[in-house]
């Protein structure tokens, strides 16, 4: 595989493994991806075990500094953030693979 990949490269990859057309896996791979970001949208998490968890966090309204002066004067509203926690299983580095 590729350094970096995209929904196209997936999907190509989704579509040999499950007997779908290109464009059949393109649209489940888009659906899934859908379904994550409207969870997060509505404050819920995704838990793909061996992966990790897709969730928001909320940040607390308040003063933040201004890098060109150094002071707290930017005021900045709450608001959620999308966050990502990879598993434990997927920072591992399989020793077969690197030949270590």
């Amino acid at each position: 595989m590729a350094e970096r990949i995209g929904m196209n490269e997936i999907a190509r990859e989704v579509s040999k493994h499950q007997m779908l057309t290109v464009n059949e896996a393109n649209a489940v791979v888009r659906e899934v991806f859908e379904m994550i970001r409207q969870t997060m949208i509505d404050g819920g998490s995704v838990n793909l075990p061996s992966f990790g968890i897709f969730m928001t966090v909320t940040k607390p309204a308040g003063f933040v500094m201004n890098p060109k002066t150094g002071t707290k004067s930017v005021y900045k509203e709450a608001g959620r953030l999308p966050k990502m926690r990879f598993s434990y299983n997927i920072l591992r580095v399989d020793e077969k693979k690197t030949g270590t």
